[in-house]
């Protein structure tokens, strides 16, 4: 079987490779997906831990913690014991394959009271020596007396000190014994560390935090030895060997924390676990911190790392009672897993509408395929083979072909997933950093998802072959022609559902940047129409027959094949037309959705940088000389550096003894500002302009009627017209300069919003009176301003003269706005501040903020597949051109040839076709046109969605390219071009002989 279908392909090696092409294209596509978002989920990461580094706040966002506590007098057994470290060592090492970065654990006994031990016979405590009590006091005292530790302040008590710490004569003090592994930054001030062995009489070597040696006053050298619940051994004797303190930057300061180490006597880890292990001292509690590389997650780590977490409760519960995860990272998994969800979600979405046209695409030329090959099927039959053995021919062809479609389609989805993390726009595509590509169990999912497919397109065409049978052509027909209606009804109410279900909703959000629908609805409601326009595409072409049939030979043999076998033209028209119409739409998608999003964000920052800086304060000398005759409270200080009374105070005016209790106000002290020169900010490198601009809260009232709060911005209004970013179309039939030259016409003019100028009734002249801090000052109100850079417009805002503020207000702290040049760098100016002595309290950087939104993962999938949508599109349109342009010709050829041995001349023939071929694409062109037009005017203004929020809500706005129109027009027609010179070919190999053929058995 596979040897027949093996050769059957060879010998119709064109057919085949169209189809392989087919199927090419479509494992390219689907398989780009799953590409393309594993990618884009190392990017979502990558933002992701970058914000986390920012806060740095507690641990690493990879972190992982394990708790155990027994309760009571509860000891587990030793082999559960043992078991629970082996899965600690074994399966949490790689947590679903993710790489561990770093380990550290503390586990032990519980707080036990010890008695020290009397030193042996003939060894004085006070005795010198290695490890003695005077070498250990030397190095309690090594910093000086009274002299606080390095790492606490002077004067400072211990975090576990208390007021009168135990005196050792007591010979009890009270502390827990652990370990911690991987004590890093751990210095040892007097003795060594504790060996890995239990010393002889079971004796457990630990060491001390110079800070629980000081409460406690043992020194390096003592014995302890303690009661122990549980376990083979009823005491437990430690020996403290040694002394230490933790560096500044020493892990363990984050975990498990200095107030650890504090009240606990740490061992080695592998003589404490050892003796655990053997059942010598009982495991009563423990804490271990695993960190992974959240880097390193792609979609096969994410879900098995998932998987993991999701069931290591249940391991920890099943190896060790009572041992489980006190904290994990599996709530960062799942925000991953949600976003690497709706991005593959939507991908899947906007591909949909290519991947039903490249599913027509295979019907079609799979139906043209068995047709041509009835004769050969009906022969067949009646020699004896039984339907399941075509079926299954079939089925080996088909999957053969997708073999062979495998791996060309597989590296053209690797080429194609690159290709949309370059996307800009529609097709419009820029140098970026590759994103990660690794192949995955999804991968082959989608590529056998293809297969499927094209077993399904088969199997239904066979058995719609085998179901005709010997009935009519004209049932048949008919039959086909009521399917197809009940298709178009199906795909219009689809489109119509859409179109209902947007309304209700909201379209899109900022998060994702495209909602599904908005692909899906326009495909389904384009296709439906074109498929409903063609059904009348042969009437037409009958009536063109009554009224130019007798115009010319030509004409009227292009005109009667179209109206009497129009199959092979409506295959072609509606491939074409469904591609201009997606293209059509796709364009005006990415087009309305940058332009709008451009807006917005220009409306939301205004300039390409922000920068703040640090002013300095001084007293104000004239509200010193505020005094006054009233009374003073007697709680009340004086102001700052003032004597509360005496000689000093003569020089204040209210009495030769300055003001005192009880003799008058004290001077209200007031700060001012001292403004850094703005001459430094002037003529920065990479900056091409700088305003200063002042934002504040005010209150605005007209006489004694209050109309609220708002927001005043005050400017320069020059400096301000050469930096910020305006969106002119926002300000039509205005443009934002000739507001500010409103502002330059007298010192205290005003612009106000629109809305508040309608809902205050005001009017140009009138006088408005804002008060900032109760402190009124009166402006003149020249017009009203629609919208406003970085101004919200849910809320009164007003733009004024920032001399005349300064004038009618103490001076504030304002901002600077830059413009940067085009190839400007903002860390360039902000060094070149830093070496003028400007300190900077904040720098915005929102061009560097534009540029990351435009390379988010959501905005590249939207802008690449749109792109790639169209393109895959016009190739598939291209192949289906010319494979039915050539299966048509091929049938048709017999009837040529009789033409021409009728008298028929080429010229004649040639013009026929030619007529033909423009009586195809002319409908075409028009029909996708106006499909994609009317789909794009009535789904696109639901996208409005995704740009109106509660502070600004701006006017949307449909955006179609002239040149995008040519451009698609232009491909779509040398896509049919392309394919017409196949017919060309064919016309001009036509010989006379072929005649013989008309008839013949083939």
């Amino acid at each position: 079987m596979w040897t027949v279908a093996v050769r059957k392909l060879w010998h119709k090696k064109g057919n085949a490779l169209v189809q392989i092409l087919g199927l090419a294209l479509a494992v390219a596509l689907t398989a780009a997906v799953p590409l393309y978002a594993g990618g884009a989920l190392g990017r979502i990461v990558d933002d992701a831990l970058q914000k986390e580094a920012d806060k740095d706040a507690g641990l690493p966002p990879g972190a992982l913690t394990v708790r155990y506590q027994a309760v009571g007098r509860e000891v587990p057994p030793p082999e559960a014991v043992k078991a629970f470290f082996a899965y600690l060592d074994e399966a949490l090492a790689t947590a679903g394959g993710l790489p561990l970065l770093e380990r550290s654990g503390t586990y032990g006994l519980r707080p036990l009271t010890f008695t020290r031990l009397e030193p042996p016979p003939g060894r004085n405590a006070d005795e010198k020596g290695p490890g003695s009590r005077a070498s250990a006091d030397e190095g309690l005292k090594g910093r000086g007396a009274g002299e606080a530790p390095a790492d606490r302040a002077e004067g400072e008590a211990p975090e576990t000190a208390k007021p009168a710490a135990p005196p050792a004569s007591s010979k009890r003090v009270t502390a827990a014994v652990g370990t911690v592994d991987g004590l890093r930054g751990a210095e040892f001030f007097d003795g060594r560390p504790p060996t890995d062995r239990l010393q002889s009489g079971g004796v457990l070597e630990v060491a001390a935090h110079r800070e629980w040696l000081l409460a406690t006053g043992l020194r390096v050298g003592d014995v302890l030895r303690a009661n122990v619940p549980g376990g083979r051994a009823k005491t437990l004797t430690v020996r403290i060997v040694g002394g230490f303190d933790l560096s500044e930057d020493a892990p363990a300061n984050r975990f498990p924390g200095r107030a650890f180490f504090q009240k606990t006597l740490i061992a080695d880890p592998a003589a404490l676990r050892s003796a655990l292990e053997d059942g010598i001292l009982p495991l009563q509690l423990g804490r271990w911190l695993f960190i992974y590389d959240l880097a390193a997650l792609d979609s096969a780590r994410l879900e098995a790392t998932h998987r993991f977490l999701a069931g290591l409760n249940v391991e920890l519960e099943r190896r060790l009672p009572r041992a489980q995860v006190e904290s994990s990272f599996a709530d960062r998994l799942d925000a991953f897993r949600g976003e690497y969800a709706r991005l593959q979600a939507m991908l899947v979405a906007l591909i949909a509408p290519v991947v039903v046209l490249l599913a027509d695409f295979l019907f079609t030329t799979g139906r043209f395929l068995i047709d041509g090959e009835a004769h050969e099927i009906t022969l067949l039959l009646g020699r004896g083979a039984r339907k399941r053995q075509i079926v299954a021919l079939y089925l080996a062809e088909a999957t053969f072909a997708w073999g062979i479609a495998l791996l060309p389609g597989l590296l053209a989805a690797f080429g194609l997933a690159r290709l949309l993390g370059q996307a800009s726009g529609f097709l419009q595509f820029v140098r970026r950093s590759p994103i990660r590509l690794a192949l995955s169990p999804e991968l082959l999912l989608y590529a056998g998802g293809v297969l499927v497919l094209a077993v399904a397109i088969r199997l239904f065409l066979l058995r719609a072959f085998f179901r005709a049978g010997l009935m009519p052509a004209g049932r048949r027909q008919r039959g086909r022609i009521a399917a197809g209606i009940a298709v178009d009804a199906l795909l219009i109410a689809a489109a119509g559902y859409g179109a209902y279900a947007l309304g209700r909703t909201p379209a899109a959000s900022a998060g994702v940047g495209f909602d599904p629908l908005l692909v899906l609805a326009p495909a389904a409601a384009s296709y439906g129409l074109i498929r409903l326009f063609l059904r009348l595409y042969p009437a037409a072409m009958r009536l063109g027959l009554r009224l130019l049939g007798r115009v010319a030979l030509p004409l009227e043999l292009a005109l009667t094949t179209l109206a009497r076998a129009p199959a092979d033209a409506l295959a072609v028209m509606r491939l074409i037309a469904f591609t201009l119409a997606l293209g059509l739409y796709s364009a005006g998608a990415a087009a309305t959705l940058r332009t709008n999003w451009e807006a917005d964000f220009l409306l939301r920052t205004g300039a390409d940088a922000v920068l703040r800086a640090q002013w300095e304060t001084a007293i104000d000398p004239t509200s010193l000389l505020a005094g006054g005759s009233g009374s003073g409270g007697a709680g009340e200080a004086p102001a700052a550096g003032l004597p509360p009374g005496g000689p000093a105070g003569g020089a204040f005016p209210g009495g030769e003894g300055g003001p005192g209790p009880g003799d008058g106000d004290r001077p209200t002290v007031r700060t001012v500002f001292i403004e850094p020169p703005f001459e430094r900010f002037r003529h920065l490198p990479g900056v091409e302009a700088e305003a200063r601009v002042l934002v504040r809260d005010v209150a605005a009232s007209i006489g004694t009627k209050s109309l609220g709060k708002g927001t005043l911005m005050a400017i320069d209004n020059v400096d301000f017209a050469r930096t910020a970013r305006f969106v002119p179309e926002l300000y039509r039939p205005h443009h934002p300069v000739d507001y500010l030259r409103l502002l330059g016409r007298h010192a205290a003019a005003l612009l106000v919003s629109e809305s508040f100028l309608k809902r205050a009734a005001l009017k140009p002249g009138d006088v408005l009176t804002l008060s900032i801090d109760r402190e009124p000052a009166e402006f003149i109100v020249f017009a009203g301003v629609p919208y406003w850079p970085a101004l919200p417009s849910d809320r009164p805002f007003f733009i004024a003269n920032l001399p005349y503020v300064e004038e009618v207000w103490p001076l504030e702290p304002y901002d600077i706005w830059l413009r940067l040049g085009t190839d400007g760098r903002l860390a360039d100016a902000v060094q070149a501040l830093l070496d003028a002595d400007i300190p900077l309290v904040e720098v915005i950087d929102w061009r560097s903020k534009g540029i990351r939104e435009q390379k988010s993962p959501y905005q590249a999938g939207v802008f690449g597949t749109l792109s790639l949508d169209f393109l895959i599109a016009a190739l598939t349109a291209f192949a289906g051109y010319g494979l039915i342009t050539a299966f048509s010709l091929s049938r048709r050829a017999p009837t040529f040839s009789l033409l021409r041995a009728s008298g028929l001349t080429k010229a004649e023939l040639f013009a026929s076709l030619a007529a033909e071929t423009l009586f195809i694409v002319v409908p075409t062109l028009g029909l996708g046109l106006v499909t994609g037009t009317a789909s794009a005017r009535l789904y696109l203004p639901f996208l409005q969605g995704a740009f109106s929020s509660g502070e600004r809500s701006l006017p949307f706005r449909l955006v179609f390219r002239p040149d995008d129109v040519a451009l698609l027009v232009a491909l779509t027609a040398a896509t049919v071009v392309l394919a017409g010179a196949v017919a060309v070919r064919q016309v001009f190999r036509l010989r006379l002989a072929e005649t013989l053929k008309f008839g013949a058995e083939r």
